[in-house]
């Protein structure tokens, strides 16, 4: 008896993870079943255009987990884990023969529903070089931040400090200043004057020497 397995496809979103060669990379599938009885999600790949090609079957029934692979890929590369609603596909140690669209389907009957599609783009691994220079530019910016807060502090505790301790300037006294402010004095004297009657009356002569101070 030939049987007919037909394909279903639901409405589902395209994802795409893009990694660097080397590292690891996870794609998600949401799925529909019987999770408390039994589930199977096989994964796929397809890429330029071609044939999907199977990777791996992971199934779960009654608590007992499995996975069979298929086309040559193994646990070593490639692991699934499943659970009531989504199953994740795991590469390790990614290359670029991995880029391609991934995605999972399921077999509730004699049909098969896919599900979520991703594109898994793979980058050159970044060059020693390249992550050298991005410290050291990191580095260089540091200590050029550093630098400018140094100097700003510096000249702000070299005006505070001037503030503190200026004095205000005394002006010195001109020359003309000089002799303004020089004492000076004057004689005065007291001599014999006539009283009265043409008689003379002899007075004591006195000389005071005034000393006053002009400016």
């Amino acid at each position: 008896m030939l049987g007919v397995l037909m394909a279903v496809f639901s409405q589902s979103t395209s994802t795409s993870v893009v990694v660097r060669e080397g590292q690891s990379a996870q794609m998600n599938c949401s799925v529909i079943g019987d999770y408390e009885t039994f589930i199977s999600v096989t994964w796929l790949r397809q890429t330029d255009q071609s044939a999907p090609v199977s990777i791996l079957t992971t199934s779960r029934r009654l608590n007992m987990d499995g996975t069979q692979y298929h086309n040559s890929f193994s646990c070593k590369h490639m692991t699934a884990s499943t659970t009531s609603s989504t199953s994740t596909l795991e590469i390790r140690s990614v290359s670029v023969s991995d880029a391609g669209l991934y995605y999972c389907g399921t077999q509730p009957g004699n049909h098969m529903i896919y599900y979520n599609t991703t594109y898994l783009n793979i980058t050159a691994p970044e060059s020693p070089d390249t992550a050298d220079n991005g410290e050291l530019c990191s580095g260089v910016t540091v200590l050029l931040v550093l630098g400018v807060l140094s100097a700003v502090l510096n000249l702000v505790l070299l005006i505070l400090f001037l503030t503190k301790h200026r004095e205000p300037d005394t002006p010195s006294p001109s020359p003309q200043g000089q002799e303004s402010g020089m004492l000076t004095f004057a004689a005065l004297g007291f001599t014999e004057r006539e009283v009265g009657g043409g008689s003379l009356f002899r007075d004591d002569t006195h000389t005071c020497v005034l000393y006053f101070a002009s400016k």
